[in-house]
């Protein structure tokens, strides 16, 4: 079984979810771009076509004053207003027909500018060679009744007008109801991304949090953890004390410490080998657990030495506790694959967190020297530090 496998899994999502967010941006932002070209062409067709109404309006008011003109330098000022205006709307409409920004302008004018009645390309063509007809007549023959005019004042202008204004009308709801389109189909991309976005922090950015903060506990503990004996280790223990210590100032409470020794434990990994010795120093960490409450706190500080934490105890019940294990490790019988068990006993030294101590590690002295006496007292048995143990 591979031990990396939950973790590979939520990558394998994660990449998968990265992909499917990359696709529904993507998606969103062709999307925008579409509409805003959209946009874009339909104000630049609608721009057109009502440039085209402007220069009908303007092609016969230039017209009519064309024709009224009283003097010669007026009617070259309006014969070059007029064929200007003439052929700018020639242009837009040839550009209108055969290069529309927009493929819907074309759809939906298509029918007005060729089919009846409307016929709209016949008649602007209609409308712009009758203004080109008068301004090829002779300009002394003018008058309010030539026939040029009258065609673009009684039957063109008005149906062009009218024409302009039907194709503008129904491209803008065509275009409206197109771009309208677009717009939902980008509010549902951007409602799907929200949801995949959604779904991964609930899927796998969650999970993966919570996986990241167990394997961070995990290693935490395995920090303060002794691999051997499954108890806490000299930085775990120290930390503990630390703490303990921190709430003795605090609230002014008790708190012993005991510090144990294996007695002539280099006896036993000489003799039987270091596999029985690590096996007599874990079924000693088991059976002073088995007696301990949950908040003590048991710690392997050297090669065979531990030391005990005992919160909301004073030195005279943690010397009756250390007796007990002192007593249960005399008892022990340990099979370590020799031909008898082996057994052991301990030398402890008993001490207490103080307030005055600048730290934890002071108090550990203080049982330390308790314990060499206890050892020079001649082994397993439990001596409480004195005045005279302070290190200081």
């Amino acid at each position: 079984m591979d031990p990396l496998g939950p973790e590979k899994r939520l990558a394998n999502r994660y990449i998968a979810g990265l992909f499917l967010i990359l696709l529904l941006a993507a998606g969103s932002n062709l999307v925008m771009d579409r509409l805003l070209l959209a946009e874009e062409k339909s104000a630049e067709v609608i721009e057109l076509a009502g440039r085209q109404q402007m220069l009908s309006q303007r092609i016969i008011q230039l017209a009519y004053r064309y024709v009224l003109a009283e003097t010669p330098h007026e009617r070259n000022y309006l014969h070059s207003g007029l064929d200007l205006a003439v052929r700018e709307m020639r242009q837009s409409h040839e550009e209108l027909l055969k290069h529309a920004p927009s493929q819907i302008y074309t759809d939906v004018a298509d029918p007005i500018y060729f089919d009846p009645p409307y016929r709209l390309d016949m008649r602007v063509r209609g409308f712009l060679g009758a203004a080109e007809g008068l301004l090829a007549h002779d300009p002394g023959a003018l008058d309010i009744n030539n026939p040029y005019l009258q065609h673009l004042r009684e039957h063109e202008g008005s149906l062009v007008l009218q024409g302009l204004g039907l194709a503008v009308e129904r491209y803008v709801e065509q275009a409206g109801d197109a771009m309208r389109y677009m717009r939902w189909m980008l509010w549902t991309l951007f409602g799907l991304l929200l949801l995949t976005v959604l779904l991964l922090g609930a899927v796998i950015f969650r999970p993966a949090f919570v996986r990241l903060m167990e394997r961070a506990r995990e290693l935490h503990r395995e920090a303060g953890t002794d691999v051997l004996t499954g108890g806490r280790n000299r930085r775990g223990f120290l930390h503990w004390a630390d703490i303990l210590h921190t709430q003795v100032k605090r609230q002014a409470g008790s708190c012993t410490l005991l510090a144990l020794d294996i007695d002539h434990f280099k006896v036993i990994n000489d003799t039987y080998g270091h596999q029985a010795g690590d096996q007599v120093l874990t079924r000693v960490v088991e059976a002073c657990t088995r007696h301990l409450r949950q908040s003590d706190v048991l710690g392997r500080v050297g090669g065979e030495e531990f030391a005990v934490l005992l919160p909301g105890i004073a030195p005279k019940t943690g010397m009756a506790v250390a007796e007990k294990l002192r007593r249960l490790v005399e008892n022990l019988e340990v099979e370590a694959g020799t031909e008898t068990p082996l057994s052991c006993t301990v030398s402890i030294g008993v001490s207490e967190l103080l307030v005055q101590d600048e730290n934890p590690a002071m108090a550990l002295a203080r049982a330390d020297a308790a314990l060499y006496r206890a050892k020079a007292e001649g082994r397993n048995r439990v001596v409480l530090a004195a005045s005279d143990d302070d290190p200081n």
